[in-house]
């Protein structure tokens, strides 16, 4: 098993983020998150998987709304999103009313990935909660 590297001694707000990155590897390794893929790397990042997450209740977002929702900046919200375009999940355009603002829309292979992580994601929820069924028994 691999050991983490120290946490930052400097102060505890710094301290903060590692101990909660640390806490949410030990709690998806409990779940065997990506367990399903069957060891194989997965085909995308989860700040991608969560990016394109968004069009769950929205056909076109602006790439501001994106940077916000994730909490990230402009420029790594672009960077994010053009290479979701070069997978071709996603396309960009310029708004219609004010070209300084860019549109993104799921294409029909963002649609297919978006499902098939939900069905996934469904898939590992089920077999949770029916293995916390029989150990409550």
């Amino acid at each position: 098993m691999k050991r983490s590297p120290a946490p930052p001694k400097e102060n505890n707000a710094q301290a903060l983020p590692y101990q909660t990155y640390l806490n949410l590897q030990k709690i998806l390794r409990c779940l065997d998150i990506g367990r399903s893929f069957q060891g194989r790397r997965l085909p995308i990042t989860i700040t991608q998987m969560r990016a394109l997450s968004l069009f769950n209740e929205r056909e076109i977002i602006t790439l501001t709304d994106i940077s916000r929702s994730l909490g990230m900046s402009l420029q790594s919200a672009t960077n994010l999103i053009h290479r979701l375009e070069i997978l071709g999940y996603l396309e960009r355009s310029k708004n219609k009313d004010d070209k300084r603002v860019s549109d993104v829309r799921l294409t029909a292979k963002g649609e297919k990935r978006l499902s098939l992580f939900r069905s996934g994601e469904l898939e590992t929820v089920g077999t949770r909660n029916s293995k916390l069924g029989t150990l409550r028994r």
